[in-house]
């Protein structure tokens, strides 16, 4: 690929990433350009939704 962009925007979610050069656009925005780009193999994303119970909870963890 001559050039590839990949934008996430999730609200409410935790994103997980192992890219280079990514670059945090805003507070839910984060943005990886490349040039001259091959991808050696499918890109992974993990995206994670907090339940309401685990927000101000104790242990992080909804219980």
């Amino acid at each position: 690929m001559e050039s590839a962009d990949l934008i996430i925007s999730p609200e409410k979610v935790t994103v997980d990433y192992v890219f280079r050069d990514v670059k945090k656009m805003g507070p839910t925005t984060f943005e990886m350009t490349g040039k001259d780009f091959y991808p050696e193999r499918d890109i992974d994303i993990l995206l994670l939704e907090l339940s309401d119970d685990s927000v101000g909870g104790e242990g992080g963890y909804g219980g």
